[in-house]
């Protein structure tokens, strides 16, 4: 962690120039790649919120962190691997979606 800057909701508290319209857009987009890429591989975070996306050194490149929860969701054939029945809540109440707040298994 030393190697890399300020979370995504700590940079975001920045004043003046740092953190523009701009920037912010740079972020977002950095941070949908990197969901995306973490999908194509086979494997969800399940903990997606500001603090584990970082800036790095540069203030350039943004990285995701924190892989804790993140659990396989395709089998070596690209294909879903089946829900399970019953779980409990994992990850952070205040970026859970309402389904999850209301335990929804879809």
């Amino acid at each position: 962690m030393e190697l890399l800057g300020k979370n995504v909701a700590t940079f975001k508290k920045c004043q003046g120039e740092c953190f523009t319209a701009l920037k912010a857009y740079d972020i977002l987009l950095q941070m949908l790649d990197s969901i995306e890429i973490l999908h194509d591989k086979g494997y969800i975070h399940r903990d997606i919120k500001p603090t584990n996306f970082v800036i790095g050194m540069d203030e350039e490149k943004v990285y995701m962190v924190d892989f804790g929860l993140a659990k396989i969701h395709l089998d070596e054939n690209g294909v879903p691997v089946p829900q399970r029945e019953k779980t409990e809540f994992r990850g952070t109440l205040t970026y859970a979606s309402l389904n999850a707040h209301e335990k929804k298994v879809f």
